[in-house]
């Protein structure tokens, strides 16, 4: 009598990260939201910044070698991102998870501040509020809890769909 198997496939998926803030979010929502064991393979690649033009090649670069469910970039849209690289995106069934201008300045707004001025300006805002970069692990657990970001993900639409992707 055969045997029956018990392991189950997990749907697999991969965001490529533009940069260490990125990844963080990415492995804190993980975290978060994914419960061990979880039907959901999530991994993380990080392009080591760039711009989203960067990301997205970094993402079909992996395409080529390893095989995912789904295949998604996490990337700010102040550098090297515009129509084209969505139409690419879009075309090789690749997420655009796009931060506007840049992942600080939806993270302000989840709590309530504003987010005015260039990339920079905004990094530094956060900087100053939260009293660390976002690549600090540790600024996810003290300013972004499950309930702020469950409530904020009707507001923020890359939150959204970060979340959607993770089927939650």
């Amino acid at each position: 009598m055969p045997r029956a198997d018990s392991r189950h496939q997990r749907h697999t998926i991969l965001i490529v990260c533009e940069g260490y803030a990125e990844e963080e979010l990415v492995r804190y929502i993980r975290a978060l939201y994914l419960p061990r064991p979880s039907s959901l393979a999530l991994s993380t690649q990080n392009a080591r910044g760039g711009g989203g033009k960067h990301v997205l090649d970094h993402a079909l670069r992996i395409r080529k070698r390893v095989a995912y469910d789904e295949l998604a970039i996490l990337a700010d849209t102040d550098q090297d991102w515009d129509n084209t690289q969505r139409q690419r995106a879009l075309t090789n069934r690749i997420h655009a998870l796009e931060s506007s201008p840049c992942l600080e300045a939806w993270l302000l707004v989840v709590n309530g501040h504003t987010a005015r001025g260039s990339g920079a300006q905004i990094k530094r805002e956060f900087e100053r509020i939260y009293g660390t970069h976002a690549h600090d692990p540790t600024v996810y657990p003290r300013h972004f809890p499950k309930g702020v970001l469950d409530n904020a993900r009707s507001e923020i639409a890359v939150l959204d769909q970060l979340l959607q992707l993770l089927r939650v």
